[in-house]
């Protein structure tokens, strides 16, 4: 019986009649990305000009108190998405002299919302004499690795932002590039946001009258800080559509504070400016005594080269002061601007 079952199972597989067994299927060679249909295309609300792979569906999205106006292009085909994204900062967010710190919160926050990595540096960029910032940062999302390229730039009041989204770093490179360098402000909206160069200098009187200066603008910021020991006083003014910001800062040292030189509280205070703008000390601090008034000479840079600070550090009694013109590297404001602030500063008699 297991004779006649082998030989009946050899014969049904031997049998001439019966169908041949399928065949296995070819390999299909995975279909290449249809060519990429690059499209100018202009944000006539948004300010600015850029070449995309695709025709953008548009949408607006609110987060908090800000609407983000995007275009987008997906290629699914690629694994790759674009987004292009303008959106106006509430006035209150738009403090005077804090446009790199607020790039730099935008750094952290994209980074943290997406629960990423950085990848390399973060480096600082700007578009005409508007500062930016480009960083890229490596995430799994919907459960894919993701390679995630960005530039922010800040235009006074607006925040313009490129996002490029591949599988990896080297995907999408050429395209990336071509897209990014295509990137503009249109003219209507960078004539609006033209660098200030030329103030109409106004007197201010401290309310203590201590001092006199000069500042751009009528009503200057005062604020007073008493967070630490020592009571500390700023006084910030910058015109409108510029980013030349001018500060006098004073504090008084306790009665009790053994006298030092001088030249030891002035190298602790420009350390201590250094620290507050993220800055490093520029060539070699200078004498620079008003009068009979003990005072130096310094300049700072912010440490990712976009903003130059000149300042100056006078002693009156226990009372220090510092003075800060805060510029971009790029700017067109002319030294004798900054002079106009400097000579402005008259230390005078407390109430």
């Amino acid at each position: 019986m297991r004779v006649l079952l082998g030989c009946s199972l050899l014969l049904l597989a031997c049998d001439s009649a019966a169908p041949p067994p399928p065949a296995e299927p070819a390999s299909v060679a995975a279909a290449a990305p249809a060519p990429l249909e690059w499209s100018p295309y202009t944000s006539v609300d948004g300010g600015f000009r850029v070449d995309l792979p695709g025709k953008p569906k548009q949408s607006v999205e609110k987060f908090g108190e800000i609407d983000y106006h995007d275009a987008s292009v997906e290629l699914a085909s690629r694994e790759v998405s674009v987004s292009v994204t303008w959106s106006d900062l509430p006035a209150a967010q738009v403090e005077i002299g804090e446009t790199e710190a607020m790039l730099d919160a935008a750094v952290t926050g994209m980074i943290k919302r997406v629960a990423g990595k950085l990848e390399g540096e973060v480096k600082s960029i700007d578009i005409e004499h508007h500062p930016g910032r480009e960083f890229q940062i490596g995430a799994d999302l919907r459960g894919k690795p993701a390679h995630i390229h960005v530039r922010l730039y800040v235009v006074h009041d607006r925040l313009l932002r490129i996002v490029l989204r591949t599988g990896t770093a080297d995907a999408f490179k050429a395209e990336s590039e071509k897209l990014l360098a295509s990137f503009a402000l249109t003219p209507e909206f960078s004539a609006a946001h033209a660098e200030v160069v030329k103030f109409d200098w106004k007197p201010w009187k401290a309310p203590d009258g201590s001092f006199t200066a000069k500042f751009p603008v009528a009503t200057p910021r005062l604020v007073v800080d008493e967070s630490s020991d020592l009571e500390v006083s700023t006084v910030t003014g910058s015109a409108d559509r510029s980013y030349a910001v001018f500060l006098v800062g004073w504090f008084d040292q306790p009665a009790d504070t053994p006298n030092s030189e001088p030249e030891e509280l002035f190298a602790s205070l420009r350390d201590s400016a250094a620290a507050a703008t993220n800055s490093k000390v520029v060539g070699t601090p200078e004498p620079a005594p008003l009068g009979k008034i003990p005072g130096e000479r310094f300049n700072l840079e912010s440490e990712g080269g976009l903003m130059k600070v000149e300042g100056r550090l006078y002693l009156v009694g226990k009372r220090l002061y510092f003075l800060q013109a805060r510029r971009p590297h790029n700017s067109s404001v002319a030294q004798a601007e900054l002079d106009v602030f400097f000579a402005g500063f008259s230390p005078g008699k407390k109430k």
